[in-house]
């Protein structure tokens, strides 16, 4: 009886992670890029945070690279994402998809499908303010 409970409690939570509208951030004729916003640790008061999940779609009948970074503000400021100290070389990240698909981040993925939102505690106000996806290649 435990095991089925958990399930369907699993299964509720997936669905209501997925069941959030996605709002389109980047757009080519090959890939749409969304992202949506799920809390991630809802259980735990001391540390609760969210991310934005992205969902990739690939626009065509063929199979696609996506290579892109992201620009991204906190609280207004621009957070530089580079490779190592001694670079000013922005992190590249890489998308395969098969023709049609679709792949989207959840609270387990890794970064190339997810961004730090939000940290829901009251005393820790650190938030997106603002994404863009920058495409640097579609092959």
């Amino acid at each position: 009886m435990k095991k089925i409970i958990t399930i369907i409690l699993v299964l509720g939570i997936s669905l209501n992670t997925y069941s959030q509208a996605w709002t389109k951030v980047f757009s080519s004729d090959q890939v749409m890029v969304e992202s949506t916003e799920v809390d991630c640790n809802p259980n735990n008061k001391e540390y609760p945070f969210s991310y934005l999940m992205l969902k990739f779609t690939n626009l065509t009948d063929s199979e696609v690279d996506f290579d892109f970074y992201t620009e991204i503000w906190y609280n207004g400021v621009k957070n530089e994402q580079v490779k190592n100290d001694a670079s000013d070389e922005e992190i590249e990240r890489h998308i395969h998809l098969q023709a049609n698909e679709s792949k989207q981040g959840d609270c387990n993925s890794n970064e190339n499908f997810k961004i730090f939102y939000k940290n829901n505690h009251p005393k820790m106000d650190h938030r997106l303010t603002r994404i863009e996806i920058q495409q640097i290649k579609t092959k």
